[in-house]
């Protein structure tokens, strides 16, 4: 994180790993309305974002200026609760789980791309006779 854009709040670059967005919006004050009720809770929240005065004189806003963090443990239970509030548009979904790639799955691929290979090189084949 860039610590000209983001609040002194947010979760420190060696900690990024531990905290998970759960939320984001345009206004400063939501985003600490958000973590107030979160903490509220009973879960550690932090507010992390850019405040773009200027934006609005250029023309463009751009979404999702301040995000809130949560400790990785305590993020699906802050989606659910945030989703309880309402939030619904303004709540990151969770990200997917990472799937391992096993041999098996690498074999399969080769043997499919072999067989496509196969298959075209006998179309332009017969195509050419």
């Amino acid at each position: 994180m860039n610590s000209d854009q983001y609040s002194n709040d947010a979760p420190a670059p060696g900690q990024v790993d531990h905290w998970e967005v759960v939320w984001r919006g345009v206004a400063e004050s939501d985003a600490h309305i958000i973590r107030g009720s979160l903490e509220a809770d009973g879960i550690d929240a932090v507010v992390s974002g850019a405040r773009r005065e200027y934006a609005l004189l250029a023309g463009s806003f751009d979404h999702g200026d301040y995000a809130v963090f949560v400790p990785q443990d305590d993020a699906r239970r802050a989606r659910r609760f945030l989703l309880s509030r309402g939030e619904g548009r303004n709540i990151i979904a969770e990200p997917p789980e990472e799937e391992e790639t096993t041999t098996a799955d690498t074999v399969r691929f080769v043997l499919a791309g072999l067989l496509v290979l196969i298959i075209l090189t006998g179309i332009i084949y017969f195509a050419s006779r």
